[in-house]
């Protein structure tokens, strides 16, 4: 059974290079140019580093990580060491995704006028929700209203006001076989929990492929 494995905290890593790689196919119309993609489930990063030279009893701490990793079998945390400090003021040590929403095959209505995601009065879609989540939606025929949407306002526990990466909802009625959940495959924004109740600090506003 793979299990994490600790790694080494000395030396820091000296050199490091992430690369995002996705899993993504594309076909271009020859006769209308446009181009369709389809994501696919391989998304990951791909991470280079390089440490300094060192003393044979520090460098056997490394030598014995690498060895019980047993090549892919187990598993190890990593962050970007150049990276170490979270951005924004919380006063925690890390944060953590939190999928706050996970509606599959719901009947949605969307509203350009007042920017609204409503489901079915007798549902809960947004009950768990906070202002400030990215929610991301499929199913609507509509490109606008697909995609990652930021909560900005929580009418109740299914009606929420939105903003729009697209820039604005498209008006649509009785779409059903919709989806509303976080942290997918395509988000272009993550929902985030503190690592202790006690946290305090300010939101950070942003879209980032993630």
């Amino acid at each position: 059974m793979a299990k994490i494995v600790t790694m080494p905290s000395t030396p820091n890593f000296i050199t490091s290079n992430f690369v995002l790689r996705r899993a993504v196919g594309s076909i271009a119309s020859p006769y209308t140019g446009k181009v369709r993609t389809q994501e696919y489930d391989g998304v990951f990063w791909e991470a280079t580093v390089s440490l300094p030279p060192m003393r044979r009893d520090v460098a056997k701490n490394w030598q014995s990580f690498l060895l019980e990793l047993n090549g892919p079998v187990n598993h190890f945390k990593f962050a970007d060491p150049d990276a170490l400090i979270n951005l924004g003021t919380y006063n925690v040590n890390d944060l953590k995704a939190k999928n706050r929403i996970n509606q599959a095959s719901i009947e949605l209505d969307f509203s350009a006028t007042t920017q609204t995601i409503t489901a079915p009065s007798n549902t809960t879609p947004f009950s768990s929700a906070v202002v400030g989540d990215f929610i991301v939606v499929t199913g609507s025929a509509n490109p606008e209203n697909n995609g990652t949407h930021k909560i900005t306002t929580i009418t109740n526990a299914y009606t929420v006001v939105v903003e729009s990466e697209s820039g604005g909802l498209v008006t649509e009625a009785d779409k059903t076989g919709c989806t509303i959940k976080s942290n997918q495959k395509g988000a272009t924004g993550l929902n985030l929990a503190s690592s202790t109740n006690s946290a305090t600090g300010n939101n950070i506003k942003f879209y980032s492929r993630c």
